[in-house]
């Protein structure tokens, strides 16, 4: 989910554009209010501009705007624009021509790796442009009649021309549509690490629940499928068991599975110190994500999909149990039992 204090949506009230609502009338509004979606907040984009380069917030821009569009059905148009008017970075000594040339050839690469994050399912084309950038984007956004310009906060390409900065500042000032502005660190670090490893998967969003059986509930998804993660201390090193919702945590079958003298849950300041971009109680199985060993409950080794926490207690992550394994360093051991009575420790349902 969007850390929603890392976008900002601009407008100009001087040029209001079709799309938006009265209320987005005003010269600037943060998208900030606790509790809401991303989705719900912005007005029904159908064209979605996005201008990339080679710097985390633009990676995070175009992840907001596949969020965005898989929620909508809009087009996104991915564009880069090799700025004309910085000098190019001294270490190239080739000619103006080959130079130019091979920012080409950095260009399309970024349009194709930016048209591959943004996934099959949306519909989406790229340009390359060469020019001023803001004026190129400015531009483009009022040729191509877009009803948002989404754009980074700051960023370098990686040959040295300075694409997303004052940049932004200056598409602010001159677009007529609205500007979403992403900064750093926008992407759910849990999504930013399925992405790159090029896993499929799929959000679903849900009711604020803090237990597992509830969140499988309002998910829609069988207990036996829902993960619950729970981080433990096995001879004091720390590790992840995984148990279905249907099923609790038992801390004896797990010491004799993992072989260790002691076995125990961590404390709810140790979970908040270890998942630190994580809600307490929603962290997510992937063992390669925190460098964790992860205990699988056999009942869960035989679904053919898992559906687990994605770091908030509003969206759950879904993939196949095969691309789950690829992920993490399982093992499969019987470590749960059915539930009859919850058993509480803190807040956490193990």
């Amino acid at each position: 989910m969007l850390e929603r204090s890392e976008i900002n949506i601009v407008s100009k009230s001087s040029a209001p554009h079709k799309t938006m609502s009265q209320d987005s009338d005003r010269p600037a509004r943060a998208c900030s209010e606790a509790g809401k979606s991303a989705q719900a907040a912005y007005p029904p984009f159908a064209r979605i501009l996005v201008a990339v380069d080679e710097s985390e917030p633009s990676k995070s821009a175009v992840d907001l705007a596949a969020e965005l569009a898989a929620k909508t059905g809009a087009t996104v148009r991915l564009i880069h624009v090799i700025d004309t008017t910085q000098n190019w970075s001294p270490e190239f000594v080739l000619s103006g021509r080959a130079n130019l040339e091979l920012f080409r050839v950095e260009g399309q690469w970024l349009l194709q790796r930016a048209q591959k994050r943004l996934g099959k399912q949306i519909c989406s084309r790229h340009e390359l442009l060469v020019g001023n950038p803001i004026e190129m984007i400015v531009a483009d956004a009022r040729q191509w009649n877009a009803d948002v310009i989404v754009i980074g906060t700051h960023g370098r390409g990686r040959l040295g021309t300075l694409l997303i900065g004052s940049t932004a500042q200056g598409v602010v000032q001159s677009a007529d549509c609205p500007v979403l502005v992403v900064g750093p660190h926008a992407l759910n670090p849990v999504k930013a690490f399925l992405k790159d490893q090029h896993v499929t998967f799929t959000t679903i969003p849900h009711r604020i629940e803090f237990t597992a059986a509830r969140t499988a509930n309002t998910s829609h998804v069988p207990a036996g499928q829902f993960a619950k993660t729970l981080l433990v201390k096995l001879d004091g090193e720390y590790a992840l068991a995984v148990v279905p919702a249907d099923r609790r945590l038992d801390l004896e079958l797990l010491q004799r599975s993992a072989g260790v003298g002691e076995a125990k849950l961590a404390t709810q300041e140790e979970i908040a110190g270890f998942f630190p971009k994580c809600e307490v109680g929603a962290m997510p199985p992937l063992g390669h994500l925190y460098g964790l060993d992860v205990f699988v409950d056999l009942p869960l080794s035989h679904q053919e999909q898992i559906v687990f926490n994605g770091g908030t207690h509003d969206q759950a992550i879904a993939m196949t149990y095969r691309e789950f394994e690829k992920l993490s360093r399982t093992q499969i051991v019987e470590i749960g039992n059915p539930n009859e009575k919850p058993v509480l420790s803190g807040a956490l349902q193990i």
